[in-house]
């Protein structure tokens, strides 16, 4: 047997992650089975195997692929902290928002994790996972608003916390409502707008 370079590796890898989110996405993911994940790469069920744990595994990794893109966005701009943090924090969501309207895969990716998951049995632990990258993503999203403290442009007796928090719901929730009704929420129109209506309310 021909040993798989590392980069041929790598591409299998990728191609499952593909393969999984397509069936995901069509099947739900209580509904999927790894033969089904296999067929859609055009690879064994035991290369499958030799790259993924089980199907929670596959699905973890699809989400920690999206958090981490957005952790590194995030992280990004929180470096340069000589801005309005208020400003740079706006700018985050619209471009979130406007991501996500755009590109299919990431309507795919929540759709995914939205709507195709039920996180009971043998997934319960996903939602595990899932609730410790939020907090990761709440701790720098409340570092925004300590800055905007500091630098004046919010209030001093203003609470990160209650702000991180209600703000990563008011996004979820228009993500949320645009995959299940995008002609109620058109996110290529409205992203600005909403975002601005959020944060007119803090200032």
């Amino acid at each position: 047997m021909v040993r798989k370079t590392k980069e041929e590796a790598q591409n299998t890898r990728k191609n499952i992650l593909d393969a999984a989110l397509e069936v995901f996405y069509v099947k739900g993911v209580a509904y999927s089975s790894l033969e089904d994940i296999a067929e859609a790469a055009g690879v064994t069920r035991g290369a499958v195997y030799w790259h993924f744990k089980n199907k929670a595994d596959i699905f973890n990794e699809l989400h920690g692929e999206v958090h981490m893109s957005f952790i590194n966005r995030m992280n990004d701009t929180q470096a340069r902290n000589n801005q309005n943090a208020i400003k740079q924090l706006a700018d985050l969501c619209v471009d979130s928002l406007l991501d996500i309207a755009t590109d299919i895969k990431m309507q795919k990716f929540f759709t995914v994790f939205f709507m195709k998951c039920d996180y009971s049995g043998d997934l319960a632990t996903l939602l595990v996972t899932q609730n410790k990258q939020n907090a990761e993503t709440f701790h720098i999203i409340k570092g925004f608003f300590e800055r905007a403290i500091a630098q004046q442009v919010l209030p001093k007796d203003a609470d990160p916390h209650f702000l991180s928090v209600s703000l990563f719901c008011y996004m979820g929730g228009m993500i949320h409502e645009y995959l299940r009704n995008p002609s109620l929420v058109d996110l290529k129109k409205m992203a600005g707008p909403m975002v601005d209506f959020y944060f007119k309310k803090l200032l």
